[in-house]
């Protein structure tokens, strides 16, 4: 399917600013880390191709990041998505991302940040038309081959996952909280489950992606219409995820999930395929 922009409500110069910001953030990100370390920080090139499908459609996803490795514990990233969704396809929101990591005598922490600009195709309802942000703490262990982890999050937006490309965006205040476990099977094979649940709070909208023949009055919000302005209720979900994954090398991971939301009575199943593009040149730097 051919790309269009059919953006209505975000000039293209908003789209240019932001990505010449996101540039200039990681040039200077690379600058400090290169101040800080004595040395060139590690650059990964990414490509994250994703399909997702349940009884409501399809879902496509390509999502490609440069990752600046500023030391061992410091990450700073910044993607390009382009989905492809019932009604066309079109460009996600750009997104910089902060990760940092810090070991702990019993855990590690890891605490992850991403801010988003309103770059997305918002006529496909790619895009609230806002910035929005996330904020996200994880602890996790090491017991042998099981890696438990316990995830709690703070955003204006209910955030995809590996496992659950949704089919729709949101805006409002939520809490997202997600704990389970991976069990490594063998060096490049794991398998893993977990639970979720989206916590919302006041006014939510709900933005359709594709409209999804939202034309029935029925089901979930994303399917009753275009865009649905309600309370907590209206962002609200839970349920488990499970998956399998397969990393034959560094830089390489093949993935695939179900994720079954008992709010929707929804099960997706998605496979996704992650690749360091810098592995075709060489080792990155």
């Amino acid at each position: 399917m051919a790309l269009q922009w059919r953006h209505s409500s975000i000039p293209i110069r908003a789209f240019r600013a932001a990505a010449l910001a996101l540039m200039g953030m990681l040039a200077a990100g690379a600058a400090w880390g290169q101040a800080a370390g004595g040395g060139s920080p590690r650059i990964a090139v990414w490509e994250n191709l994703q399909a997702a499908t349940n009884s409501e459609g399809q879902t496509y996803l390509s999502d490609t990041s440069v990752a600046l490795a500023l030391s061992q514990r410091v990450t700073l990233s910044a993607g390009l998505p382009i989905y492809d969704v019932p009604g066309g396809a079109g460009l996600g929101d750009i997104y910089a991302r902060l990760n940092v990591a810090r070991p702990m005598p019993w855990a590690t922490l890891g605490l992850q940040f991403t801010a988003t600009a309103p770059t997305g195709n918002t006529s496909l309802g790619l895009s609230t038309g806002r910035f929005t942000g996330d904020f996200t703490g994880r602890l996790s262990r090491w017991l042998g081959p099981l890696h438990p982890f316990v995830a709690a999050g703070i955003a204006n937006t209910v955030p995809d996952t590996l496992y659950y490309l949704r089919q729709y965006t949101s805006l409002g205040l939520v809490g997202h909280v997600e704990a389970g476990s991976g069990l490594w099977l063998t060096p490049t094979v794991s398998v893993g489950a977990s639970g979720y649940d989206i916590l919302p709070s006041g006014q939510q909208k709900i933005f359709s992606h594709g409209q999804n023949g939202a034309t029935t009055g029925k089901g979930p919000a994303f399917l009753r219409a275009g865009e649905t302005v309600g309370g907590a209720d209206l962002a609200r979900d839970d349920g488990v995820n499970a998956w399998a994954a397969w990393r034959p090398q560094q830089g390489l991971a093949l993935e695939l999930s179900y994720s079954h939301s008992a709010r929707y009575a929804l099960n997706t199943v998605a496979i996704s395929l992650g690749y360091n593009l810098a592995n075709l040149f060489g080792s990155s730097h």
